[in-house]
């Protein structure tokens, strides 16, 4: 990524930036800073390192580098912020590099139940249709506010399009709504793509159930599906993201901590046994993101089970969080937090394979 004769810089400053700066940081690569566009939350100093806006840098040298560290659909517009300011040297991170670096990484760590399989080469490929990818099911969220993409997921039946919050949208023509059957559809607004986790829950009874985004997915490959269907493996995710100093702070500097508050208070009425154990793994660095996984049947109705009552009761119990008329995604950003609590503290019950996700342009 670097000659070593430039200096590097992270563009971007949560967590795909900063697990990509420990990642080169680990094997030796010097990093300058990050760099963003605005510092928002975004602190002054990220686990010892300067965050810097564009336009306050102060680097003579127009041959630094930047690692864009960001989603990919931002690619285009930082490389013309960049030259804007007079850099021309400019990487996109991309989904293979990103999960070759960050397994890596995570393998030194330690991190328990990293079952990794080899490659990610196959990414963006097409997956065979086979008799052995039978029962196989992955719903994938979309909705009217969805932009176009210039890319398509890979061409397999197993994907099938659902409409979130269809309730309270008009018909895009996705293959299935989720406003059927036992539905939590009006809470869309609150819950972005968990209304359609919910729904393949209540409603689908596929042997392995999977969920996506319109313009993200899991690349696994007919190795990992086999994995599930044969019983080696109990469910597919993507790989944790490293939040600094932890992932209770790194959630806190772009949400509500009185939602996290909420939501602790959930797990103790909910769940009373697990409560300690939550705040212990969010005061760890690991966060699975995205609200994406494929898994057993089993393991996808167990987890929704423990999930929504906690949200439910958020929902109850914390109305201040959810003001009428308005697109809180409270929900769904502490869907990511329980996701990981609900994944981590299973490690050792639970066959996780890790697997490479991409985003789509």
């Amino acid at each position: 990524m670097n000659d070593g004769t430039r200096n590097l810089y992270i563009y971007g400053a949560q967590s795909i930036a900063h697990g990509m700066a420990c990642a080169l940081r680990a094997r030796g690569c010097a990093v300058a800073g990050y760099v963003v566009t605005e510092r928002g939350a975004a602190p002054a100093v990220l686990d010892g390192l300067p965050v810097h806006e564009i336009g306050e840098l102060r680097d003579d040298d127009a041959a630094s580098t930047f690692l864009l560290a960001v989603p990919p659909y931002l690619h285009d517009e930082i490389r013309g912020i960049l030259a804007a300011h007079g850099y021309h040297h400019a990487t996109g991170l991309d989904p293979v590099t990103e999960y070759r670096e960050m397994s890596a990484y995570l393998r030194a760590k330690g991190f328990p139940s990293l079952d990794l399989p080899d490659g990610g080469e196959t990414l963006g490929g097409s997956e065979p249709s086979t008799p052995s990818m039978a029962g196989i099911a992955i719903y994938v969220a979309c909705s009217a506010a969805d932009p176009p993409l210039a890319h398509a997921r890979p061409d397999s039946p197993i994907y099938h399009t659902v409409q979130a919050g269809a309730a309270l949208s008009p018909a895009i023509g996705a293959e299935l709504r989720d406003d059927t059957g036992g539905n939590i559809s009006r809470e869309n607004p609150h819950c972005d793509e968990l209304t359609v986790t919910y729904w393949a829950w209540k409603n689908r009874r596929d042997p392995i159930k999977g969920i996506a985004h319109y313009r993200r997915y899991l690349a696994a490959r007919p190795a990992e599906y086999a994995a599930l269907l044969d019983g080696t493996a109990d469910a597919l995710l993507p790989l944790p993201f490293v939040c600094w100093p932890d992932t209770a702070t790194q959630y806190s500097r772009y949400n509500a901590p009185e939602a996290v508050a909420a939501m602790h208070a959930a797990i103790a009425a909910v769940h009373p046994g697990e409560a300690e154990t939550a705040r212990a793994i969010l005061a760890g660095p690991y966060l699975y993101n995205y609200n994406m996984l494929i898994a057993r049947a089993a393991v996808f109705d167990d987890y929704c089970a423990w999930l929504f009552p906690i949200l439910a009761h958020v929902r109850a119990h914390a109305p201040a969080l959810f003001p009428p008329d308005t697109h809180t995604r409270v929900c769904g950003h502490l869907g990511e937090l329980l996701y990981s609590i609900y994944m981590i503290s299973r490690q050792d019950r639970l066959r996780l394979l890790h697997v490479p996700k991409v985003w789509l342009t």
